[in-house]
């Protein structure tokens, strides 16, 4: 699927997690390939889990790294909201961060 046109239709009909199809609709044709690339599965990825409901979503590993980078701690893993429960917190499963500390989920 190279056709963006192609690949705005298949994300109207199914937006990627965060995405709505309005979101969809109203991008550039820029942002839309930079999702596209974002979820090619050559691009690696880390598995978080809600401490809350317990979903399972796997992030592009350079998103964790760049969130890590600008406000990661020594002391915790980057963590983000829960698209599917309102007070959820994501974690990861297993990251190794940029200053080198282990972090696996329940720990």
């Amino acid at each position: 699927m190279n056709n963006i046109n192609e690949i705005r239709k298949e994300y109207m009909n199914n937006p990627p997690l965060g995405y709505s199809k309005e979101d969809i609709y109203e991008m550039s044709d820029e942002e839309i390939l930079r999702i596209y690339d974002s979820m090619s599965e050559s691009v690696k990825r880390i598995e978080y889990k809600c401490r809350s409901c317990g979903y399972i979503c796997h992030i592009p590993e350079h998103m964790v790294i760049k969130f890590d980078e600008m406000f990661g701690d020594t002391s915790f893993p980057p963590k983000f909201s829960c698209s599917k429960c309102p007070i959820g917190t994501m974690y990861p499963i297993y990251y190794k961060g940029v200053r080198g500390n282990t972090f696996k989920f329940g720990e």
